[in-house]
């Protein structure tokens, strides 16, 4: 039941996020991110996928810093999601988490 799991740490890391539990969060995010890179690439798959890492991305700015290469990684890959899911208001958003991630 791996898309009901990858719900649930979705879910464990907005509640980290909340509690500004940086570290936890980023741990069920990439919790998250592992299971749904096993499950077959769909496009609800590559939308969650997309979410948790711009939901992630906060979290691990402040435990790495917004210069980190970890950082800049995730905005990447956020963006060629956006970009291959065709979804101008999140290409948008991972642009703009990418722009400032370079020029911060």
């Amino acid at each position: 039941m791996p898309a009901k799991a990858v719900r649930y740490l979705r879910q464990a890391g907005e509640k980290a996020v909340a509690r500004s539990a940086s570290r936890e969060a980023v741990v069920f995010f990439d919790q998250a991110l592992l299971l749904l890179g096993a499950m077959p690439q769909s496009t609800e798959n590559l939308s969650e996928a997309l979410d948790i890492r711009i939901a992630q991305g906060p979290s691990l700015i402040g435990l790495k810093g917004a210069a980190s290469q970890e950082v800049e990684d995730l905005y990447l890959r956020a963006q060629e999601l956006a970009d291959r899911l065709e979804d101008p208001a999140r290409q948008f958003q991972a642009l703009w988490n990418l722009w400032f991630v370079k020029f911060n």
